[in-house]
């Protein structure tokens, strides 16, 4: 690839944009459906474990961020592979 060559730059960084984006939404998703089952579940608990609900709550970022990392990480490997690099 010749580094003046601008014609795939902007398709590629549009094609990491959405992998980012949809590998975000998909790990709030899968945080958000384990914070919903599972915070009934700690708040009937009378225990320590009821402390958990902070640590839950706060797996709906993290699990965005995570979301998003893998997204990224994959698009760049199969940017890598297409390429032949």
């Amino acid at each position: 690839m010749n580094l003046n060559d601008k014609s795939e730059k902007p398709r590629a960084s549009a094609g990491r944009t959405w992998a980012i984006v949809i590998g975000g939404v998909i790990g709030f998703g899968i945080a958000f459906f384990l914070y919903i089952w599972l915070n009934p579940i700690l708040e009937a608990r009378r225990d320590w474990i009821r402390e958990l609900q902070g640590v839950l709550f706060t797996l709906i970022p993290v699990g965005s961020v995570a979301g998003a990392m893998l997204g990224w990480g994959l698009s760049r490997r199969q940017s890598k592979t297409i390429r032949g690099n």
